[in-house]
Parts: structure tokens; C-alpha cells; sequence
């Protein structure tokens, strides 16, 4: 079976490249580990700021709403509230956008975090069997991990290698 993410490097069951093996799963490791620390770190910056925002949000939609109840509260004054009322709300469903975003990236770590096990799983099984192991590309790994970036951030970070600040932004969906 051919597997589109090996390199030209295998290892023969004899173990008589095990030295070569181990470097490349060394070097892998030091290649996609890294990135996806970056992603984690993305993703707990997100869900911090996400988290303050809602909170913020939630406390000014609660002050809003009270003063809508004041008996000595004129018309003019209940339609301005009104008006804070649903920016306040826009602003709410806008941080609510973090926790989707939060959600992406994570997904993203986890199910490449499952494939890079299965891909190890998967040699030391043909291995044990006596075959010929294929051995992941690091460039086409990381290539098929930026493929599925969703964020800006991460697009911006994998296109240039530099983080795009410290706030990430927001554009609705």
C-alpha cells in the first residue's frame, strides 16, 4: 500500500537502518511538535480574550436591561438603551465567534495529534511484521497540517513564520 505522506526513507525490518529510523522520527517530531504548540498557544490567546470580552459583554447587556426597568426611565432614554441594547448584543454573537475559532484550531491539533500516532502505530506494527516501513515526509506532513488552517493566524503564521500579534481579530461569518 502506498502512503502518500512517506518519504523516499523506510526502514528495513532487520533493524539495520534503526539509527537512520530514529533520527527521522526525531526530526519529525522536532518539526510538528512545534507547530502544533503554536496552534495550543493560539487557541488558549483566543479563548482568554474570548472569555473577557463575553464576560464584559454579559455585564453590560445586564446594566443595560436593568435601566430599561427604571420607572423614571423617559422614552428618549428607553430607545437610547435600546440602542446600547443591541450593539451590545452584536458585540456578544461577535466574541461568541472566538469560541468557533477555538474550537477549529483544537480540532485541528487533535485529529493531526491522532494521525501522527496512527502513522507511528502503524510502522511499529509493520515492523513487528517483518516489512519494509515507509517513513513520514516532515515537509509533506506540515504541508497537509497548514492545508487545513481555517484562522487567519495561523495562515499568517504559516505562509510568513511569524505570529500576526497579540489579538486576534474577528469578522463576522
Amino acid at each position: 500500500m502506498h502512503n502518500p505522506n512517506a518519504s523516499h526513507h523506510s526502514i528495513e525490518p532487520d533493524g539495520h537502518h534503526a539509527c537512520s529510523y530514529c533520527a527521522h522520527v526525531e526530526a519529525l517530531v522536532g518539526g510538528i511538535v512545534p507547530e502544533w504548540a503554536h496552534n495550543l498557544e493560539l487557541a488558549l490567546k483566543i479563548a482568554r480574550l474570548g472569555s473577557s470580552d463575553l464576560a464584559h459583554g454579559f455585564a453590560e447587556l445586564a446594566d443595560t436591561l436593568e435601566s430599561l426597568h427604571s420607572e423614571d426611565t423617559t422614552r428618549a432614554l428607553q430607545e437610547e438603551s435600546l440602542s446600547r441594547l443591541r450593539q451590545e448584543v452584536a458585540q456578544i454573537i461577535v466574541t461568541m465567534q472566538f469560541h468557533d475559532r477555538l474550537e477549529q484550531i483544537l480540532e485541528q491539533v487533535t485529529v493531526d495529534v491522532a494521525r501522527f500516532v496512527g502513522e507511528i502505530e502503524l510502522a511499529r506494527h509493520r515492523l513487528a511484521a517483518g516489512e519494509v516501513t515507509p517513513l513520514p515526509d516532515l515537509e509533506a506532513w506540515l504541508k497537509r497540517l497548514t492545508s487545513s488552517y481555517t484562522t487567519d493566524e495561523q495562515r499568517a503564521r504559516a505562509g510568513n513564520g511569524q505570529d500576526c500579534g497579540d489579538t486576534p481579530g474577528i469578522t463576522y461569518f
